[in-house]
């Protein structure tokens, strides 16, 4: 029986409302509206009800002056700690403030970045994740061939031909790299950050593009911190989903439990920075196709090795453009590419999402301007 046939609950209502004046009634619909509205939105968030009870319960408890105290205690001894780890070695350099009264000779600046070259790490080639490579040979290439385009602007194409062929020619070997065909495009950044950046700003688009205000990417607890600054830069919610304790994988079922209307991105790494591990990629792209959502693939640590990995003898599942799901890749040359911090290729499957990356300016006082 429906609520507004039951006479006798109609009935009631009139009685209590009797009284009531017309705006009255208008502004106490209008209220519990909102208040409806405002429920279902605190309760339908993307935290959970626990989480932001536990977050709000924290707030509180700061406010506690014994915690604060505590709190403001432990962390000037961890930021003294810091800066004593950090700055140890440059002590014994006279930092410059200001740029000088008068000229130095050439001499005089060699010496200065020589002292500089100095304070390193004597073992500095010998850490993982600093820099991919210290070669003589490569080191005496890559310099003789940066010396010969050290004054060039890529932005001006026109101008600088050679530098826009290069440019084109190493994001279609990385396209082929990664399986792509004849429509996969990419576009070089300044690294891996900025490729994620790239990747996230384009799916954002082309969600906003088709209705939706607030898009949601979902990625592994376990990936890059590039995904939270891309979300906190371009305003969009990330969610991320807990790996299985024994693979170190996402894990799956989680992932397709948290795709809705509004999730414009799937993530996986191949491989993840904390354990080293390839997410399941090819049941990403699965779900990617089952839900049609982009599934984007950050490849930054592995792009140069996994490719060659069934050459080496180690053979891995499918990562890149052979799965139909996967629509844009993420690759630092920077790391096993042999070339120095900081570049990145950021590869597309379609040339159509390339258009969201570059930022159009009609209303500028010179002319139309495209950053890209």
């Amino acid at each position: 029986m429906s609520i507004l046939t039951d006479n006798a609950l109609v009935h009631s209502v009139d009685r209590a409302m009797k009284d009531w004046k017309p705006w009255q009634i208008v502004v106490a619909s209008s209220l519990t509206a909102l208040a409806g509205a405002a429920a279902v939105e605190f309760i339908f968030q993307d935290d959970t009800v626990y989480f932001r009870i536990k977050k709000f319960a924290m707030r509180q408890a700061r406010r506690i002056p014994a915690v604060r105290d505590k709190i403001e205690k432990e962390f000037a001894s961890s930021k003294t700690r810091i800066e004593h780890d950090m700055f140890k070695a440059s002590k014994s350099l006279t930092p410059i403030r200001a740029l000088p009264q008068h000229t130095r000779s050439a001499e005089d600046v060699l010496n200065l970045v020589k002292e500089y070259k100095h304070i390193e790490l004597a073992e500095w080639n010998q850490l993982s994740g600093t820099v991919y490579c210290g070669t003589d040979d490569i080191t005496q290439l890559v310099t003789s061939v940066y010396s010969q385009f050290a004054w060039s602007n890529p932005l001006h194409a026109d101008v600088f031909p050679a530098v826009r062929q290069m440019e084109a020619e190493v994001i279609r070997m990385c396209c082929t790299l990664f399986n792509g065909d004849a429509d996969t495009c990419g576009s070089m950044t300044s690294g891996g950050t900025e490729s994620i950046l790239m990747a996230c700003k384009t799916y954002r688009d082309r969600a906003i593009s088709r209705g939706i205000a607030k898009p949601i990417i979902l990625v592994a607890s376990t990936a890059h911190a590039a995904f939270d600054k891309a979300a906190e830069y371009l305003n969009i919610r990330i969610k991320h989903i807990p790996f299985d304790p024994v693979t170190c994988q996402v894990n799956i079922r989680a992932m397709e439990k948290a795709i809705n209307r509004r999730t414009c991105v799937i993530v996986g790494s191949a491989p993840q920075y904390p354990h080293g591990v390839i997410d399941p990629i090819a049941e990403l792209s699965a779900l990617g196709m089952k839900h049609n959502v982009p599934v984007h693939v950050d490849c930054c640590l592995g792009g140069f090795l996994l490719p060659f990995m069934d050459k080496a003898g180690f053979p891995l599942a499918p990562f890149d453009f052979r799965l139909k799901g996967v629509t844009s890749i993420s690759a630092d040359t920077h790391k096993a590419g042999r070339n120095f911090a900081y570049t990145d290729s950021h590869n597309q499957a379609t040339s159509d999402p390339r258009s969201k990356q570059a930022h159009l300016q009609t209303e500028s006082q010179l002319a139309i301007q495209i950053d890209r």
